[in-house]
């Protein structure tokens, strides 16, 4: 139920990511690389740490992190049975005593409601069924203007579901949570709320995310069905991680018959589901008492930064300055390795690292490097070496937005809105510093993805409009033509850029831009 969307970084998919860079935050608080972080230190002695930390900030962030302890202290305890799921990529439900129910009310509907009144609720969407059934959101709230409890109230009475994507970037109490689960997880994480009123028949229809999330139920029951992930295939077009949203249908159909899991959450229970796993959920028949669902979505970013083994593939081959073949075709590859090698998370990330130093970690990548890449091990090493760093500063910066949000770390005064607005660059900057080292073998090139440009028609000395799909390494060029054809490889000398038509100046004055009418010659009567 995750919003976030990245592919390839060339392409109509490169685009996506851009857009999806946007939806991240960062600052320029940074922390010594994963692999050499101290052991986590007992909660309590984790809230006094990072206290004392961020001790200059102008908000007194001390209650919220104390509050948080318990959820740093829950986390750790879900590691062990969590492990195995996380590690091979299955779905498991955890149930309250495994965190000793420590999201038990952790944050109920009145805390919602408390938010809300406080202004710290920005944004927020109601899940609706667009055209053929695709999940989508409606604006929730007047634009411009804080979300109020009564616009939560209206969602909730009308049996719907209201969506509050990235609720730690501007509510203190929840970017306290993200920060527990930054030191716990040692990977950059982002927070989301949901809140579905009862008798909901559908709170989201069958869709995928680019997260690995653990859904954290926090007041009233919901049930949830996951499946495994349909062959990619069998639908080529579409997004794997972004299956059922925007103009996309996920049909049951495309699923096994029998979920692989099927389980009401209650208070207190957690539920993990890997990245790319089919869910609905729906408060049909387990509510209790009328009472809403509440509960927290914590997606865990890796894919959306280049931390799969896709995201080192591209790397890697662009480092040596050869094409990629898969390039724009990653679903037509075999299921199993797609998922098993192309979008699997990079070895020994965060917490599943342990105590192995950057050379083990290194090494780790290099062993399950995808197949097609056994030429080009040292390559691996330095792409694994690059992206183990990057995936670090990622990580440190987005725990520095949420010190900003609990402790106003950048000084007093700022809306939650605007207080995130610096993070924003410092984000994207960090991510397009990445790909500049990845590509800085390549040969300069005129042309960018996305220009218009005239084209040779498939193989013919006939020149069509076209749009650039992606420059390789070598400068060759991939276009796209308008019929939906496309051309591979193409010589750039045999490309022209297609020229702007020039807009007609037109002259402004007076009122609403239009032009002043011209006088009337004056003709004496005789």
């Amino acid at each position: 139920m995750m919003g976030f969307v990245r592919r390839r970084a060339d392409g109509s998919a490169r685009r996506r990511f851009v857009v999806a860079l946007l939806l991240i935050f960062a600052d320029a608080y940074q922390r010594p690389p994963l692999s050499r972080r101290p052991r986590a230190p007992a909660p309590r002695a984790w809230a006094d740490d990072v206290v004392a930390e961020f001790a200059g900030g102008a908000r007194d962030g001390g209650g919220d992190v104390a509050r948080a302890s318990r959820v740093r202290e829950a986390l750790e305890a879900l590691k062990a049975p969590l492990a195995p799921a996380w590690d091979n990529d299955e779905c498991v439900a955890l149930g309250a005593a495994a965190s000793d129910a420590a999201f038990d009310g952790w944050f109920s509907l009145d805390d919602l409601l408390a938010a809300c009144d406080a202004g710290e609720v920005v944004e927020a969407g109601r899940g609706v069924l667009g055209a053929g059934g695709a999940w989508q959101m409606a604006r929730v709230g007047a634009r411009g203007a804080p979300v109020s409890r009564g616009d939560v109230a209206g969602v909730l009475d009308a049996r719907a579901t209201c969506v509050l994507n990235s609720l730690d970037a501007t509510c203190p109490r929840v970017a306290a949570l993200s920060l527990a689960a930054i030191d716990a997880f040692g990977l950059p994480v982002c927070v989301n709320l949901y809140a579905t009123g009862a008798g909901a028949r559908v709170s989201a229809p069958p869709h995928t995310d680019t997260q690995r999330v653990l859904v954290m139920q926090c007041h009233g029951n919901k049930r949830w069905r996951v499946w495994r992930p349909p062959r990619p295939d069998r639908r080529p077009g579409a997004d794997p991680l972004a299956r059922g949203k925007g103009d996309d249908v996920l049909e049951l159909g495309e699923l096994e018959e029998t979920p692989a899991a099927d389980v009401v959450l209650g208070p207190g229970d957690c539920l993990y589901v890997p990245a790319g796993w089919p869910h609905t959920t729906d408060t049909l028949e387990c509510a209790v008492d009328d009472e809403p669902s509440v509960h927290l979505t914590l997606g865990v970013d890796t894919h959306i930064w280049g931390l799969d083994g896709l995201g080192a593939r591209a790397g890697a081959l662009a480092l040596a300055r050869k094409d990629d073949a898969l390039a724009g075709r990653e679903t037509a590859a075999d299921p199993d390795r797609f998922w098993g090698s192309l979008r699997k998370d990079l070895p020994a990330l965060g917490w599943r690292g342990g105590d192995a130093d950057d050379a083990a970690r290194v090494a780790a990548f290099v062993a399950s490097t995808d197949a097609a890449l056994a030429a080009e091990r040292d390559t691996c090493g330095e792409v694994a070496a690059r992206a183990l760093a990057h995936g670090a500063e990622i990580a440190a910066a987005i725990r520095g937005l949420y010190a900003d949000v609990v402790f106003h770390t950048s000084g007093p005064g700022a809306s939650p809105a605007k207080r995130s607005a610096p993070h924003f660059a410092r984000l994207e900057a960090t991510m397009e510093s990445l790909l500049r080292s990845y590509r800085a073998n390549a040969v300069a090139s005129k042309f960018a993805v996305g220009d218009a440009v005239l084209a040779p028609y498939l193989g013919t000395d006939d020149y069509e409009e076209a749009v650039v799909d992606n420059v390789r390494v070598d400068g060759r060029l991939d276009v796209v033509f308008l019929d939906g054809d496309f051309e591979q490889g193409l010589d750039p000398a045999v490309v022209t850029p297609k020229k702007k038509k020039k807009k007609a100046k037109t002259k402004l004055g007076g009122l609403g831009g239009a032009a002043p009418a011209k006088k009337k010659k004056k003709v004496k009567k005789r």
